[in-house]
Formats: C-alpha cells, sequence, structure tokens
C-alpha cells in the first residue's frame, strides 16, 4: 500500500475564504490556515468559544457599560457613552479579535435586523446579536423580536389594537420581507394580508421605557389570525396565551422552507457571489432545515464549498471592510475616546463616513447594500 502525502497548503483558496471570513487577511491568519488546515481552521472560527481572545478582551475591558443594563445607563445618564463604546468596541473587535469569523457575522445580523435606536437600548441589540451569531435562527429570532431598539424603531412598541390607530404594521412588514420569508428577484410567498395579520399577533410586544421588553396584553390583537394560506393560524387568545402566539409565530417563520433560502441566499450573496449559485443556495437552505436552523453549521456549507473556492474576484470589499482589512494590514492599533461622533478624515469614524460605511449608520430596516456596484 502507498501511503499519500497531505494535500498541499492552497494558498489561493486559503486567501479567498480568509478574505471572506476575516476584516482582512494577514499573514497569522495564513499561517494558522497552514498548520490546521482550511477545514479545521473554519471550524475553529465557527465555534468562538474554543479561541483565547485576549487582544480583544483587553481592547474592551474599559468599557462598563456594554455589560449595563438599560436602567443602570440612565441612572448614570450616559446614553451617548454607550454609543460611543458600542462603535468603539465593534471597531476594535473587528481589527484584533481572533475571532474574526465571529465579528464578520456580527456585522451580517446587524445589518439584517438594523436599528438606529442608540443610548440604553443599544448595547442590548449587540449583546444578543453577539450572543446568537453562530447559534440557532430560531433564537436569534426570539430574541431580536423582544429587543427594545427593535420594538422602538419598527414602531410596535406602541401597536395597539385597541385604539383608535389600531395595529401598526411596520414590525410586521419587516418580520416577513427582512427577517425571515424574505423577498428574492421579486418572488415572495406572503401577501399584504399575512402582513397585517403578522402585525397583528405581534401587538402587544412592546417596551417599558428604560427597563426593557413588556407584554402588554392590552394592546393586544386577540381575534382569529391566520397567515400564508392557514399555514400558521390561531383562534385569537389573550393573556399569557396571546403573548405565546407571538413566540409560536416566530418559531414557525423561523423555521419555514422559504426562510431557509431566504437566508441560504443572503450568506452566498455575502461569502461568495453578488449572484450566488442556485446550487450552493439550495444546499446551504437543505443544512439549515436539517441542523434545526443551526447558524454555525449552515454557514459551514457555504465556506467549504467549492462555490467559494472558486469565487476570487466576485465580490468586492464594502466601505468598513475596506476600511478595516487595511489597518490589519497594517498592524494598526485603534485608541478610542471621545472622538466617536467627530468626523474628520484623519480619524476612523471619518474614514468609515467617508466610504459611507459605519456601525449602525444606515437609516432605512433593509441595512446596508451587499451589491458590488454600490461600493465600486
Amino acid at each position: 500500500t502507498t501511503t499519500l502525502p497531505p494535500p498541499l497548503f492552497d494558498l489561493a483558496h486559503s486567501r479567498t475564504v480568509a478574505a471572506r471570513a476575516t476584516f482582512g487577511t494577514t499573514p497569522a491568519v495564513l499561517a494558522e490556515i497552514e498548520t490546521l488546515g482550511l477545514e479545521d481552521w473554519i471550524d475553529r472560527q465557527l465555534d468562538p468559544a474554543s479561541i483565547d481572545d485576549p487582544a480583544a478582551d483587553a481592547a474592551v475591558a474599559g468599557f462598563t457599560r456594554l455589560a449595563q443594563s438599560p436602567a443602570q445607563i440612565l441612572a448614570a445618564d450616559a446614553r451617548s457613552e454607550a454609543d460611543a463604546e458600542v462603535y468603539w468596541a465593534t471597531v476594535a473587535r473587528s481589527l484584533v479579535s481572533q475571532r474574526q469569523l465571529l465579528e464578520v457575522m456580527v456585522q451580517f445580523w446587524r445589518e439584517h435586523f438594523t436599528v438606529v435606536t442608540g443610548g440604553e437600548y443599544r448595547v442590548g441589540h449587540d449583546r444578543y446579536l453577539r450572543e446568537h451569531a453562530l447559534g440557532r435562527f430560531e433564537d436569534l429570532l426570539l430574541a431580536s423580536a423582544h429587543d427594545p431598539a427593535m420594538l422602538y424603531y419598527l414602531d410596535n412598541a406602541r401597536s395597539n389594537a385597541n385604539r383608535s390607530g389600531g395595529v401598526n404594521e411596520n414590525y410586521g412588514r419587516e418580520l416577513l420581507e427582512l427577517h425571515t420569508l424574505g423577498i428574492i428577484d421579486g418572488a415572495q410567498v406572503y401577501t399584504e394580508a399575512d402582513i397585517r395579520a403578522a402585525a397583528e399577533v405581534m401587538s402587544g410586544w412592546s417596551v417599558e421605557s428604560g427597563v426593557g421588553f413588556l407584554y402588554r396584553d392590552n394592546y393586544h390583537f386577540s381575534g382569529a389570525v391566520n397567515l400564508l394560506g392557514g399555514g400558521w393560524s390561531t383562534p385569537g387568545r389573550s393573556g399569557t396565551a396571546g403573548y405565546d402566539d407571538g413566540r409560536s409565530l416566530l418559531v414557525y417563520l423561523a423555521h419555514h422552507p422559504s426562510t431557509a433560502r431566504y437566508l441560504a441566499w443572503k450568506l452566498c450573496r455575502f461569502f461568495v457571489a453578488e449572484n450566488p449559485p442556485a446550487a450552493l443556495v439550495d444546499a446551504a437552505a437543505a443544512t439549515y432545515l436539517a441542523t434545526g436552523t443551526d447558524l454555525a453549521a449552515t454557514l459551514r456549507t457555504v465556506l467549504t464549498s467549492q462555490e467559494l473556492r472558486q469565487s476570487s474576484r466576485q465580490r468586492t470589499k464594502r466601505g468598513y471592510e475596506w476600511v478595516l482589512s487595511a489597518l490589519r494590514t497594517m498592524g494598526a492599533s485603534v485608541a478610542s475616546g471621545g472622538e466617536w461622533n467627530r468626523y474628520d478624515s484623519r480619524n476612523v469614524p471619518g474614514l468609515l463616513r467617508l466610504v459611507g460605511h459605519e456601525p449602525y449608520g444606515w437609516s432605512t430596516p433593509d441595512g446596508y447594500p451587499v451589491e458590488n456596484e454600490w461600493w465600486m
């Protein structure tokens, strides 16, 4: 018998994967890939808890607001300080973290679950994205639906079925259009009636100012509702059962085949190509459904694919990625301070504004574009 030698280190393939799965390929990243092998490196990045990250920990060690509750931030009159800490922690982690794929995915979900609400609620938004970025999408979607920043931003906090204005449809619309079922090349599986129905089910999911999520039963629409031709329905309930209907709907949407396909399509657009290969989208969607909405498993299908291997030059770096990769190439460090909202070309916020890609800088719910032409 003949023992075959291990496969040679494929520098071009490794560079392509590293460019998509980090905020900038460095000699240290390529050396780690060569030592571990590409698939083992991907698996390690998909399990960020297994990676010691002292540089990132040190970079955010002084940011006390990141772990605080809305009430604590308000009590300290530190809303602007909290915004600044989220901003600088985002940049610093993107720059120095060893858990690069986690940071890339936090950015992906920050733009999928876009909010502009700041202050005491922004730290919580960043916290749950970081917690669930490589977990199950079901858990991530439930966390988003309980997020005060989201509920304020999309007007669900004041959606009241029992007042003259009635149910507000903003959150119901974006829940179906942007967060779950989606629209791909103009095709969608839901109707305006489904949007209305989703908004009715989610009415009552609100916020107690300065505290956090609060279910208000007196805001909730308690009539019969069905979505997607009866794929999900309720006879209409109130009290705790009304809240449970909302959770049930979110779980149903998370596991829907259209959600699987939409998320797979977005991940393939983000990591592979603006017009992703249909076979890869199908494979990623199948993994998502087979694993109970496991995002790490779904992403592994994308990152280890031949389609990604062959995708060099098919995706243009967007603004934030371009700035951060330049800084990582130079071995830069970030000195954070009170300058996060003063914009000129000599500081990081100024650079990010010039290239049009700041954390929490997109004002509409659809998130920053991925199209190459936009960034070129």
